[in-house]
């Protein structure tokens, strides 16, 4: 039994997070916007006992990757943060109407080697996407975090992250390699 299951037997949940906009809409339509989410992840991942290892904010949905350890704050989490950037953006759009498109998805991660491919699937989106050529070109994402260090205000580090490497730089360079190749950096 791996470590995660074992964690998930114990109550602690891993998730990936996907939230899209209502018919594909852009649900950030400028640096505001996205920064303004991310400021909501911060304060709401305060208030309920989750950690975020990835995420990805496109111009018309979201992807996380989020632990929970009780139940039904990935919900609470998700609501809080949806009305408060639907209220946010109401506001400054004069906007009316759904901004999202019902309910959030949450698949379980359940295998630690799906986590990290998981982790690599949101990362990679912004490429997949035909937004940036790589992911560090990306601002709205984790990957310079976890890639390069840069400094984060919402960012947890796995503890599969931690055993990329025995230092920092170690990690980041197996992390783009991750990212980049699938595996080897």
């Amino acid at each position: 039994m791996t470590k995660l299951l074992r964690s998930a037997l114990n109550g602690v949940r891993c998730f990936h997070v996907i939230c899209r906009g209502n018919n594909k809409q852009s649900v950030f339509r400028d640096e505001r916007d996205f920064a303004r989410y991310v400021q909501l992840i911060k304060r709401y991942k305060s208030k309920y006992d989750l950690k975020l290892y990835a995420f990805a904010l496109m111009t018309n949905h979201v992807h996380m990757l989020v632990e929970v350890v009780k139940d039904g704050d990935l919900s609470k989490f998700m609501q809080r943060i949806s009305l408060a950037y639907y209220s946010w953006h109401k506001n400054k759009y004069n906007y009316s109407g759904h901004l999202w498109q019902g309910r959030f998805k949450s698949n379980p991660v359940e295998d630690e080697d799906y986590l990290l491919q998981c982790a690599r699937y949101i990362e990679l989106n912004p490429v997949t996407s035909q937004i940036v050529p790589e992911p560090s070109h990306y601002n709205w994402s984790s990957y310079n975090v976890l890639g390069f260090g840069k400094k984060s205000v919402i960012i947890d580090e796995h503890p599969l992250y931690l055993e990329l490497g025995k230092s920092p730089e170690e990690r980041r360079k197996s992390y783009r390699g991750l990212v980049l190749n699938g595996g080897g950096s």
